[in-house]
């Protein structure tokens, strides 16, 4: 029986793999999207804030501040043609202190610097006006409109549905084992059985090196963090309508308060380095999310 031949395999169809499947999919070429979950969107892509970042945050001239403010700009015309559920509400970075603003001001610079559009100062009473269940004690923070929020197995699903309609093999319960390189391209061994690939993508997530060991790279290193977030009933809706931002610290964005599409609240997340997927929820953790949202 002849091994299945493939122009390109992605190994993970979580966002990137399912956003890059779906991009090659406007070509005439065979690609082949394996996951080895029950269904695509089941590692992290399925556990964050859903938040479409500005680009604000990111250090000037780097790859990710680029990608932030042009992925940020393609979200509404990426929605309107997919029909996930996506919301521009708009970023809000808050200032707890005198100090504090001085480091939202630099914040502002760098984000003008990126290439974020549109970035307006807020005194302590242009926060209560636009957002008066937040904290008295602020005083003062930006407003960034074009951040948004989305619901991100919604749009990983709806990315995969494009690309699966356009030509795109999908497996799902398939875990890429080994990899054995041959003239033209490698051949991937994987519980369902073997395929041949011209072109191999690691999109494996927090299983990237684990997946580029298989071929012999030893350049890749995950380190991999733990975030907890909360869920707050619907009967919190409209507690606020943008998303919340501290200062950020050295290590994350901080802790936050989230508005979803669908109405909830969420608060978080935390960010602690773990050695192996750890998916519990923590009453440390809890604690500190609880204490942190508090001062928003």
């Amino acid at each position: 029986m002849s091994i299945p031949e493939f122009d390109v395999l992605i190994v993970g169809a979580g966002i990137v793999g399912a956003a890059l499947a779906r991009e090659l999919s406007r070509y005439e070429i065979k690609v082949l999207l394996v996951e080895k979950e029950v269904d695509v969107s089941f590692g992290a892509s399925k556990a964050n804030s859903g938040i479409v970042h500005s680009g604000i945050h990111d250090q000037p001239g780097t790859l990710k501040a680029k990608f932030s403010v042009r992925g940020c700009k393609l979200y509404p015309e990426l929605a309107a043609e997919l029909g996930f559920l996506y919301k521009q509400n708009g970023t809000l970075v808050v200032a707890k202190s005198a100090e504090e603003m001085t480091a939202v001001e630099k914040l502002c610079r760098e984000g003008r610097t990126n290439g974020v559009k549109d970035i307006t100062f807020l005194s302590k009473e242009d926060v209560g006006k636009l957002e008066p269940n937040l904290a008295p004690e602020l005083v003062g923070g930006i407003l960034i409109p074009t951040g948004g929020i989305v619901v991100p197995f919604d749009l990983v699903f709806a990315l995969t549905e494009n690309a699966i309609a356009n030509g795109v093999k999908l497996m799902v319960n398939t875990e890429a084992q080994r990899v054995s390189l041959e003239q033209e391209g490698f051949v991937v061994q994987t519980n369902q059985g073997a395929v041949k690939t011209k072109i191999m993508v690691n999109a494996a997530g927090l299983y990237g090196e684990q997946v580029a060991m298989m071929i012999g790279d030893d350049s890749v290193t995950i380190y991999p963090r733990k975030g907890e977030e909360y869920l707050f009933d619907r009967k919190l809706e409209g507690l606020v309508t943008r998303t919340i931002f501290p200062l950020p610290s050295e290590v994350s964005k901080g802790i936050l308060v989230i508005p979803t599409v669908d109405g909830n609240i969420m608060i978080g997340p935390t960010a602690h380095r773990v050695e192996t997927c750890d998916l519990r929820t923590t009453l440390s953790g809890w604690n500190e999310v609880y204490s942190e949202a508090k001062k928003l």
